[in-house]
């Protein structure tokens, strides 16, 4: 579920975020005057009329000037996350559009990406087997990007990803150096097109897996999201700062993962969740013919074998983005403000029976693992709370825990059990004239019980070898539910 950052809407501004994230104070005429056409827009321009200037700047007035600040509202759509060839590229575009400084982002900019967009050499995760895989997950869902445009998006988000990594920490905010392979370095800020770049290496990586899995006879979850997360260790949230830079990130709220949130992170003004970033490309561009990214740094899980921060990505059909301010999205942005309403509370509805494509999601309550995982624990603390081992508080407290926390919680718990470090209730003990220590509680639970624990918890090792865990190990991250884990 996600939560827009202003719903108050004390007119439209708080509902759909108008005004960025609340921190700019202006009024629902200053926000409309700001769109207003100026006499320095220029008749061949794309971006014509979308200049700020002061109302009546052209020397409209009246319901003249009222018409062309809604007719520019409308416009918008197709002038945020426009499509451009490389001669004419997203990113200047994106920076004229936000109003924002094109530091990094100017016409030599364009370079980067014709100089960036053939293959490396020693690429780890672009050949024919994995563009193929890519443009077969493209079709299906009749995503408008090419395999050219595929290719080249690969090829740049592989180079982009490899300088990040080796980039300074907290520097990558303010763009990042990368080098090509004629020895030239370019300056890129973050903007739409290296969000795309970066969201395809990401699928091709996953796509790269997929082909990869060893041939053991496992039925191992697809890799390639449909819908669902992504978690990868980010160190020094290299990434996240890289992503959150771009002129079009706005911040939003969310109940992904909230509970691993940084204590720090800014909180939403009327909810008093944990604010996460959101970047739109109306252009639908990114993997699985997604409009919107929803992305945060996390903590990682208490049990993580690194203590690294982490990022999660959640690529979706749209988000809540701005409707006015520097990057605001206009008609487009209302109507995906309205959709993800509608599908938030189309999400809340059960998703027991089959869904097309490949479902990867965080939760162990609800979708893939709920039949699986959930039931089956549910199940044993019911059991256990019957036969007086776990009080009514401690059965709930299991439950939230698991709900909150996912397979590490149930896990925990489960091995608990079988190790004997659960006590037993000095009531039973009486009850059953149990010695003092010796007992534990797989002793005298039922056996029908007794083996419900031992079944799940041998069917929990099967469901991480199914999620690709044994590939993923090395990478030190926490299983919370069917996230799909990567590397940056």
């Amino acid at each position: 579920m996600h939560i827009n950052h202003n719903p108050s809407f004390s007119d439209l501004q708080g509902l759909y975020n108008i005004g960025g994230e609340g921190d700019r104070k202006s009024s629902l005429e200053e926000k409309v005057n700001a769109f207003a056409p100026t006499q320095s827009a220029r008749a061949d321009s794309s971006l014509e009329g979308r200049q700020i200037g002061v109302a009546g700047g052209d020397g409209k007035s009246g319901l003249s000037a009222a018409f062309a600040k809604i007719k520019d509202l409308f416009n918008r759509q197709t002038q945020i996350g426009e499509v451009r060839t490389p001669t004419e590229s997203s990113p200047l575009l994106e920076a004229r559009v936000s109003g924002k400084s094109t530091a990094g982002v100017t016409p030599k900019a364009n370079d980067y990406v014709t100089a960036l967009s053939t293959p490396k050499a020693d690429s780890r995760i672009l050949d024919a087997r994995v563009v193929d895989k890519l443009m077969t997950h493209a079709r299906q869902v009749g995503s408008p990007v090419s395999e050219q445009q595929v290719k080249e998006f690969v090829a740049v988000g592989e180079r982009l990803l490899d300088s990040i990594r080796s980039a300074d920490t907290g520097a990558t905010g303010r763009g990042i150096t990368v080098r090509d392979d004629q020895g030239r370095d370019h300056q890129i800020s973050s903007n739409l097109h290296t969000t795309r770049a970066i969201s395809w290496a990401l699928m091709a990586q996953a796509a790269e897996r997929d082909l990869s899995a060893p041939n053991d006879g496992t039925e191992r979850k697809g890799n390639m999201v449909t819908e669902g997360s992504i978690v990868m260790k980010d160190p020094g949230n290299k990434l996240f700062d890289f992503l959150n830079s771009a002129p079009t990130s706005y911040g939003r709220a969310s109940t992904h993962f909230n509970e691993r949130m940084p204590s720090d992170a800014p909180k939403h003004k009327l909810f008093g969740t944990p604010l996460q970033r959101g970047i739109e490309d109306y252009q639908n561009m990114m993997p699985g013919k997604k409009g919107s990214l929803l992305f945060s740094n996390i903590n990682p899980t208490s049990g993580a074998a690194s203590r690294e921060s982490e990022i999660f990505l959640k690529f979706e059909h749209g988000g809540t983005p701005d409707v006015f301010g520097s990057a605001g999205g206009g008609l487009a942005a209302i109507k995906r403000c309205l959709a993800h309403v509608v599908s938030t509370i189309a999400s809340r509805r059960s998703h027991d029976g089959p869904s097309e494509g490949v479902q990867r999601k965080e939760h162990v309550h609800k979708d893939g693992l709920k039949a699986s995982v959930w039931k089956p624990f549910e199940s044993i603390v019911a059991g256990l709370k019957a036969e007086g081992i776990l009080s009514k508080s401690a059965a709930k407290e299991a439950m939230a825990g698991a709900k909150k926390h996912g397979m590490e919680s149930i896990e925990n718990r489960l091995q608990a059990l079988l190790n004997g470090e659960l006590p037993i209730p000095k009531a039973v003990k009486e009850k059953l004239q149990l010695p003092e220590s010796g007992s534990s509680v797989m002793d005298i639970v039922s056996p029908q019980l007794a083996d419900q624990i031992r079944q799940l918890s041998a069917e929990m090792g099967s469901h991480r070898k199914a999620l690709g865990d044994l590939e993923t190990a090395a990478f030190g991250i926490g299983r919370r539910g069917a996230e799909v884990h990567l590397q940056i």
